[in-house]
């Protein structure tokens, strides 16, 4: 999903930046709010992150914007405020539909917020994370075995820690891939849409579910 980060503070930049780019979401960074409103109809995202703290006028004229219909439809929007929102900023934040004021930089928190955001949009069905014990990839470079565990799911992607991961770039195709359960295999064809290099796992994204067997 395209993401608008909003933020000229490299903490807050690095944070998201790298979480939802291991999770495969699109991240844009803007640190001037005003550009970014001057090219909303050019980014035209699906998400939008604003720090708050630092344009504690114009984020609201910025989601007023959205609203509106500039930029896109159903754009799901943000706030990261860590000294907090003023009692007025609150009533704005209902009134306006923000979905959610972060006030740390917490990953799980993120992550938990994100997944209610993804469903899979394809017209198959996809097994859920507690439908699978293990994860069998297939390297195309030479035909060699990968194995892993499957940590997280957001809709059709799943976030996998494979013990060779290093092997594996973003972007690649891997034409088989096993989920396993039980002794039963569900086969498919995914993308590497994420690394997360320190966690050492991989984002699949299915592109193609063959017949389990």
């Amino acid at each position: 999903m395209k993401t608008l980060l909003i933020s000229n503070d490299d903490k807050v930049i690095d944070f998201f930046s790298s979480k939802l780019s291991a999770r495969a979401y699109d991240v844009i960074i803007y640190r001037w709010l005003m550009k970014a409103m001057d090219n909303l109809e050019e980014i035209k995202p699906q998400i939008v992150i604003i720090n708050a703290d630092e344009y504690p006028r114009h984020w609201k004229t910025l989601v007023s914007f959205l609203q509106s219909g500039l930029g896109g439809a159903n754009v799901n929007v943000y706030l990261y405020s860590p000294s907090g929102l003023s009692n007025e900023d609150n009533k704005k934040v209902e009134l306006l539909g923000i979905k959610k004021v972060f006030t740390k930089l917490d990953e799980n928190a993120l992550y938990s917020e994100f997944k209610k955001l993804n469903k899979s949009p394809l017209s198959f069905p996809v097994p859920s994370k507690e439908e699978i014990d293990s994860v069998i990839l297939t390297d195309p470079e030479d035909n060699s075995f990968s194995y892993g565990n499957v940590d997280d799911q957001e809709g059709n992607t799943y976030v996998c820690s494979i013990n060779d991961s290093s092997r594996y770039s973003s972007g690649q195709i891997l034409k088989y891939v096993s989920f396993c359960h039980e002794g039963n295999f569900v086969n498919c064809s995914a993308k590497i849409v994420g690394i997360d290099k320190e966690h050492k796992s991989l984002s699949l994204q299915i592109k193609e579910l063959y017949e389990a067997c």
